[in-house]
């Protein structure tokens, strides 16, 4: 594989979405998610990561739902959208 990094021209970097590509492959599963939010290139992967980190807040804002609690459930959907916004602002690197 061909990559650019540090190309002498940097209108002319290339090779380096396929590059995460491949490195999220290689590695181990349990560290991909960790590289995918390390690396800033590959955008696609880190909506993947997003998409399910969105997923498992939905539906423990579902559950809650489902299971009312008076009082409760409002907080526990409110404290779960806070924590869904703070997970998505560390897959894309986000601080503030």
């Amino acid at each position: 594989m061909e990559v650019a990094a540090a190309p002498i021209n940097p209108d002319k970097v290339f090779g380096l979405r396929e590059l995460t590509e491949v490195s999220i492959k290689a590695i181990p599963a349990l560290y991909s998610e960790a590289f995918i939010r390390a690396q800033a290139i590959n955008v696609k992967a880190k909506r993947k990561v997003a998409g399910a980190i969105v997923a498992t807040s939905a539906g423990v804002c579902l559950t809650a739902a489902f299971v009312p609690v008076p009082g409760a459930t409002p907080a526990s959907i409110l404290t779960t959208q806070t924590g869904l916004l703070t997970a998505i602002a560390k897959v894309y690197n986000i601080t503030g």
